[in-house]
């Protein structure tokens, strides 16, 4: 009997290891994200709510403001508070927020015409992780 009491306290232990790491772990940093987007929102003056994808503040934001033909310093006046930001390919900016990892990033890229003007902002699915750096990268916005 003192063996399968033994068995049960493991396996009540496992499951609440498990419970932890696939629940708890990922809420917290959830709740750390949040927070870390209020803050963000705070210094640009602006509430997440008031904007689209406010899960993925402040890409929704961003979309919501930036208009296409803007200079790259009407942008640049706009799009602050970024971790990083790499140009890519002379028409390209990739914007990472909250971390410079890719993996734990909020990252969006904008996206100019040859004369500088900006055109699209495109999103990034968490799930999918489709911006990536290459070796026509590198550190720096786009007109400095």
């Amino acid at each position: 009997m003192k063996k399968k009491s033994v068995l049960l306290i493991i396996l009540v232990t496992i499951g609440i290891l498990l419970f932890s790491f696939l629940w708890i772990l990922p809420t917290s940093k959830a709740n750390a994200r949040r927070g870390q987007q209020q803050e963000l929102a705070r210094n640009l003056g602006v509430r997440i709510n008031d904007y689209p994808y406010p899960t993925d503040f402040p890409a929704g934001y961003f979309y919501a403001v930036l208009k296409p033909g803007m200079t790259y310093k009407d942008v640049h006046n706009i799009v602050r508070g970024y971790q990083s930001v790499y140009q890519c390919y002379g028409t390209d900016e990739i914007y990472y927020y909250f971390s410079n990892n890719g993996d734990e990033a909020l990252r969006f890229a904008l996206y100019y015409d040859k004369q500088g003007n900006f055109v699209e902002l495109q999103g990034e699915d968490p799930n999918s992780r489709t911006l990536g750096l290459g070796p026509g990268c590198s550190i720096g916005p786009l007109g400095k």
